[in-house]
């Protein structure tokens, strides 16, 4: 029986490398022994020949990340989505407190953009290249920067020529 896991790693705390720990131990009759080598966990799998196989440092999978360039970091993104949903706590109160066009417009571009991240995280996930091609993906990537840009200027839109959001759910309210 030849093993199709060549060059790849597979780190022992990972959920793959429990399943080898645990279900392929006791196989004998496929493997004689699983064993964890050294506390970042690779796995050297042995066969009955006592040929062994150390699977090298390298992932098992490679995911590619895709609209994101080789300066952007998906951590910094997260701390921006984070830091502004907490913003929007306190503005959206205050915005009703104190109404103002300053506080209309803070909350048309906040609003805009935590729904264009998490349309967009949505398209992302789910209009995959895998699934649909190349093009439909980057079709409705642009659909949605069109449909935040469009927003956006309606809401402003409506912030400068008409009552603004605040007051507008006001009266919503009053009726």
């Amino acid at each position: 029986m030849s093993l199709l896991l060549n060059r790849a790693t597979i780190c022992a705390r990972s959920p793959l490398g429990q399943y080898l720990s645990r279900g392929l131990a006791g196989q004998k009759s496929i493997l004689a022994q699983v064993s964890k080598l050294s506390s970042c966990g690779a796995i050297v799998l042995q066969k009955k020949s006592d040929q062994s196989m150390l699977l090298s440092g390298k992932s098992l999978v490679q995911v590619p990340s895709r609209n994101s360039g080789s300066n952007s970091s998906h951590v910094t993104l997260w701390t921006a989505e984070r830091a502004l949903s907490a913003a929007m706590v306190p503005v959206l109160p205050l915005a009703f407190i104190f109404p103002s066009q300053a506080l209309d417009y803070l909350l048309a571009f906040s609003f805009t953009l935590h729904s264009h991240w998490g349309i967009e995280a949505i398209v992302v996930d789910y209009v995959r290249p895998s699934m649909f091609g190349e093009v439909i993906p980057k079709i409705a990537i642009a659909l949605v920067y069109g449909l935040s840009t469009l927003t956006l200027g309606g809401l402003f839109y409506f912030v400068y020529a008409d009552v603004g959001i605040v007051n507008a759910i006001k009266l919503l309210w009053k009726v």
